[in-house]
């Protein structure tokens, strides 16, 4: 499968469910090894520059502890008389020099000098007329002054007694078996402390090897001295790219200590210079990000091991998880299609207490379900059919009577009985309304007409008008409602209501709608003999033995009230209020909806 196609959720559960355990395991081991892994390198980045800059101060106080004794080397001698003596007397040859026994009086004197520090490799002193006089283990010196041209002893005139170094330097002043002998020049300008006259340079040569054994070794990196013209003094390694390493960086001539960094050819060093404010020379510590972390970086491959087998052993775990999770499923995938394919025999087997064990329950118990659904959808489909054949029976008795009724009415026409004659008319229409009533809903009109027609059958079975009024608003005769809703208050009232002799019964049906609600509202009040306290609130119970025997007073108005709350809802309905000799109301309540067709 190309990758450009792979969409995830049209992955099998299996592949997700690995993928993802995957992920959640492997994810945050290697999100916090390489936190980790980071911080600590930060941590040991930062510990490691404050520790560099311990060190080159330490070797920059050692330096400077070693260079202080010879400072103090180049003042002492002339704290001595007869050696002022020696180099105040007046030269007794013509060449302005001393005596021969003078000159071996100041090679002794600087022999045992030289003895006092380690490191000295030679002392010599050149008076104001160029004549020089010194000691050198193993080297004879030029008596006439061959460095009075060079920088650091013209730094020496114009200091006037201030100690001068020269730095990193080859040495010309004596005989010397090697091409190229560089020392380190320590001198200061000598006068008399008597007279104050001017008597010469005092000068003593130090051999820059000498660090090699005052130094203590770094365990890791390199330390580089360098003197003030940025010549190496001493590298703890071989000479090689330290040099080009600080110029480059130009942290050689900072006034200060620093932290740098500086890469080349891959490699990342990380170093810190410290200048000596004593002798101008900087001391520096570096070291490659690769040695530097070198214990850190053997730790961190040990984790990626350790990730490596705990990602193999998710591979294995993950494998296992995701088939016990997917295993389950894809039977239950398999019985979903035996079920959809109609076969209802089946049945998981019980996988547990868990998730799957609850799906496979609730499939089993689905599938129960649906099979005594369809077997009770068969039945009923069956009584249905039934009802529907009854249904039809019962619609060809009302149309046969309907025939009938209409052939006797033409025979009462044809025998001029007029009474007759209207009173099946409006028989007939009352059975035209029934045979019609297939209707789920009528217009307001249409249920009055109804109602009215029933009331005019009543007149001619009791032989006495029934006054009814209806107060029945024009915008309100579109309103729909169920068929057959008022004719069984209606009939209720004047079987139950009205008393022979009493001229003064009449019935009123009035209609009003509430905007605010939505509820359209029919109230049916006649002035007939009214309900006892003791009846009325048992006329909608089903099961009533006051009612047992009233002419199915209460079965008619369980009917009205219950096809109100099963097409509206158990918020609609009616309600009775009566009193004993003052009459009935019944209230009709249901949504208003003004219909838009027209009616039968």
């Amino acid at each position: 499968m190309r990758i450009r196609n792979f969409r995830w959720k049209d992955q099998k559960i299996q592949v997700r469910f690995f993928i993802t355990y995957l992920l959640l395991a492997i994810l945050p081991l290697i999100i916090l090894a390489s936190s980790v892994y980071l911080t600590l390198q930060r941590d040991s980045e930062r510990k490691a520059q404050e520790d560099f800059l311990v060190v080159t101060k330490q070797i920059d106080q050692s330096v400077e502890k070693y260079l202080r004794l010879i400072d103090r080397m180049t003042i002492i001698p002339f704290g001595e008389t007869a050696l002022y003596q020696i180099l105040s007397k007046t030269p007794q040859n013509d060449a302005g020099s001393l005596t021969l026994q003078n000159e071996k009086e100041l090679h002794n004197y600087f022999m045992g000098l030289q003895s006092l520090q380690e490191g000295i490799r030679a002392i010599y002193m050149m008076s104001k007329e160029d004549n020089v006089y010194g000691y050198s283990a193993g080297r004879a010196v030029y008596p006439v002054n061959k460095v009075k041209k060079e920088a650091w002893y013209q730094q020496v005139i114009e200091r006037e007694g201030g100690l001068v170094n020269s730095g990193l330097r080859d040495e010309s002043q004596f005989f010397s078996p090697v091409i190229s002998d560089q020392v380190i020049t320590f001198a200061r300008y000598v006068t008399s402390v008597i007279t104050g006259e001017k008597i010469g340079v005092f000068a003593i040569d130090v051999d820059p090897s000498v660090f090699t054994y005052t130094i203590e070794k770094v365990n890791k990196g390199n330390v580089v001295i360098m003197d003030q013209y940025q010549n190496i003094l001493y590298s703890q390694q071989p000479p090689g790219s330290e040099k080009e390493l600080m110029l480059a960086e130009g942290k050689a001539a900072s006034d200060e200590s620093v932290f740098f960094q500086w890469k080349k050819d891959g490699k990342r060093w990380i170093g810190v210079n410290h200048v000596s404010s004593y002798t101008g020379w900087s001391t520096t510590y570096y070291i490659t990000s690769d040695e530097l972390f070198s214990d850190l970086n053997r730790i961190f491959r040990f984790t990626i091991y350790v990730i490596l087998a705990l990602l193999l052993l998710s591979i294995v775990l993950a494998g296992v998880v995701s088939r016990s999770v997917a295993q389950p499923i894809k039977l239950l995938s398999r019985h979903m299609n035996l079920l959809r394919s109609g076969n209802f025999n089946i049945s998981l087997p019980f996988q547990g207490k868990d998730e799957i064990g609850f799906l496979t329950h609730s499939f089993n118990s689905m599938v129960y379900e649906l099979k005594n659904l369809l077997e009770r959808i068969s039945e009923e489909e069956k009584l249905k059919r039934k009802a529907e054949t009854d249904a039809l029976l019962a619609q060809m008795n009302p149309h046969f009577m309907y025939n009938t009724l209409s052939a006797i009415r033409m025979m009462a026409m044809m025998q001029n009985a007029q009474e007759i004659s209207h009173a099946l008319e409006t028989f007939m229409q009352l059975m035209r309304y029934s045979t019609q009533s297939y209707k789920n809903k009528v217009k307001m009109k249409e249920e009055i007409q109804f109602v009215d027609n029933y009331v005019s059958l009543l007149e001619m079975r009791y032989m006495r008008p029934i006054p009814v009024k209806y107060n029945i608003a024009p915008e309100h005769e579109d309103y729909e409602l169920l068929p057959f809703l008022i004719q069984p208050i209606m009939e209720n009232a004047v079987f139950h209501g009205m008393n022979q002799g009493d001229s003064t019964f009449s019935i009123e049906i009035r209609t009003a709608y509430d905007e605010f609600s939505g509820q359209f509202q029919i109230t049916i009040q006649d002035t007939g003999a009214g309900i006892s306290p003791e009846r009325l609130p048992t006329l909608l119970t089903r099961a009533n033995p006051v009612l047992q025997g009233t002419q199915g007073l209460g079965t008619a108005l369980i009917n009205v009230n219950n096809r109100l709350k099963l097409e509206y809802g158990e918020a609609y309905g009616f309600s009775i209020t009566s009193s004993m000799g003052e009459g009935t109301i019944v209230n009709l309540c249901f949504p208003g909806n003004k219909g838009g067709n027209d009616g039968i």
